[in-house]
C-alpha cells in the first residue's frame, strides 16, 4: 500500500492524479513594532540603580495550530545583578500576516530565497542609561533570522520597572508564501 502525501484525497491517489494546488506570495515590508514594556514582578524596589541589569529578549513568529495566520512574540526578562534584584518579564504577541481564504502558510524567506530562522534571542548585561540597539542573535548565514533588530531600554535614570524599561522590535523585510490545494 502506498503512503498518501499530507493533502492528497483518496481519490486522487487511487486515480493517479495530484491534487491542483495554486500558491500566493506576499511581500512583506521591514516593520517596526511597538515598544513592549514588560510588567515589574514584584520584586526589588522599581529602580535598576546603575546595578548591570541582565536583560534577555525573545523573538518568535508563531503559526496559529491551522497554518493560516503569523504572530509576532516577544518575550522580555531584564533582572537587576545585585542589591534588591528588580525584575521585570513579560510576554506579548503581535498579528502579523493571516493568509487568503483557503490558503495556508508554507514558507517564509528573505527576498534571496533564504529560509528565515523565525526564532531569535539576544542576552546581555546593560551599564549605562542609554538605549541599546542590536542585531539579531542567529546570524547564520543560510538560515538568517526575521529579526532586523532590536532597541532595548534597559537601566534609566530614576524608577524604570514596568514603566519605561522595554524592547522595539524591528522585522526584516520578508517573503510569505502560501498554497492552497484542491
Amino acid at each position: 500500500m502506498t503512503a498518501l502525501a499530507l493533502g492528497t484525497s483518496l481519490s486522487a491517489a487511487a486515480e493517479g492524479s495530484a491534487p491542483a494546488c495554486t500558491y500566493r506570495q506576499a511581500t512583506m515590508p521591514l516593520r517596526v513594532f511597538d515598544k513592549f514594556v514588560p510588567p515589574w514582578v514584584r520584586q526589588g524596589n522599581k529602580d535598576f540603580s546603575g546595578h548591570g541589569l541582565r536583560v534577555q529578549v525573545w523573538a518568535q513568529l508563531r503559526s496559529n495550530q491551522s497554518q493560516t495566520a503569523l504572530s509576532l512574540w516577544v518575550t522580555m526578562i531584564a533582572t537587576e545583578t545585585r542589591s534588591d534584584w528588580t525584575k521585570v518579564n513579560g510576554t506579548r504577541s503581535y498579528p502579523f500576516y493571516t493568509a487568503p481564504p483557503g490558503y495556508r502558510i508554507r514558507t517564509v524567506t528573505d527576498h534571496i530565497d533564504r529560509t528565515l530562522n523565525r526564532s531569535d534571542f539576544r542576552t546581555y548585561t546593560d551599564i549605562d542609561h542609554a538605549d541599546d540597539v542590536m542585531g539579531p542573535g542567529v546570524t547564520s548565514a543560510a538560515h538568517p533570522s526575521f529579526v532586523q533588530q532590536y532597541r532595548v531600554t534597559g537601566d534609566t535614570n530614576g524608577i524604570e520597572a514596568g514603566s519605561r524599561t522595554g524592547v522595539t522590535t524591528t522585522t526584516k523585510g520578508m517573503v510569505i508564501t502560501s498554497r492552497r490545494c484542491t
